[in-house]
């Protein structure tokens, strides 16, 4: 992260506090409500329920540790991998909403795009969070690890009580809106991020472009002819050596 003023560093870690009471809750809830939806409107048993369920967080782990992998090689850009994850969540928000009677594997994709965007988006935002946080400031990382530990648990508290309330009273449907509502909010906070690091990287090109710009300009300092001096000296030399050693036989 290549910021050059406190305020642009202490908006990201604000962000990144904020966007870590999103993701828990949205995880949170989809948790307890897919379990909750797939036991009740599509009659699974609880075994399987919790097996396939381990298997959809086990893909976002996997896509974690491959993403995580590519970035250490250079091969993704980590803001392009972060926005993408983020947004990759509103298509997983439209996917829970059931226009047409679907089968129950239909909100295990859902969920399996949301959780593994999440995942992904997570560790990224920590990572930002932490480089940003300035020592001796208000957003330092000692005041960023105590504030986000508290959004997250916030989020995780409010996610399966908000979720299954949801889907008790109002059905697939109105919990998938509110699940849309809080992606595309998330989704909004990432992006808002991402622009303050691509405008201080913009900025930052554009300062050694004139540097080089500058340095082209300036007067190449003017090379001393060693081969010269070196062809003044030799004879001078030769000159000192010969009469130092004609004196002894003079005497």
């Amino acid at each position: 992260v290549r910021l050059r003023t406190d305020s642009a560093r202490e908006e990201i870690v604000g962000r990144m506090i904020w966007y870590a009471i999103e993701r828990p809750f949205t995880l949170a809830a989809v948790e307890v409500s897919t379990l909750m939806m797939l036991e009740v409107f599509y009659g699974w048993d609880p075994y399987w329920t919790g097996l396939c369920f381990t298997a959809v967080c086990s893909v976002g782990i996997v896509m974690s540790i491959f993403t995580t992998v590519m970035l250490m090689y250079g091969k993704f850009q980590e803001s392009w991998v972060f926005m993408i994850s983020a947004a990759s969540s509103i298509f997983g928000g439209i996917l829970l909403f059931e226009i047409v009677p679907s089968a129950g594997w239909v909100l295990l994709v859902a969920d399996c795009v949301i959780y593994t965007g999440a995942t992904v988006a997570n560790g990224i935002a920590e990572g930002w969070a932490s480089r940003a946080a300035k020592e001796g400031t208000r957003f330092s990382n000692t005041e960023y690890r105590v504030r986000q530990l508290s959004a997250v648990t916030l989020g995780r508290f409010l996610g399966p009580i908000i979720g299954r309330f949801l889907v008790d009273y109002g059905g697939r449907n109105v919990y998938a809106l509110v699940q849309l509502i809080a992606c595309v909010a998330g989704t909004r906070t990432v992006y808002k991020t991402c622009c303050l690091v691509w405008a201080g990287n913009a900025r930052k090109a554009e300062a050694e472009k004139k540097k080089g710009n500058a340095e082209k300009l300036l007067p190449s300092p003017e090379k001393t002819n060693v081969k010269e001096d070196i062809k003044v000296k030799v004879p001078e030399e030769e000159a000192v050596e010969d009469s130092t050693e004609a004196s002894p036989s003079d005497n």
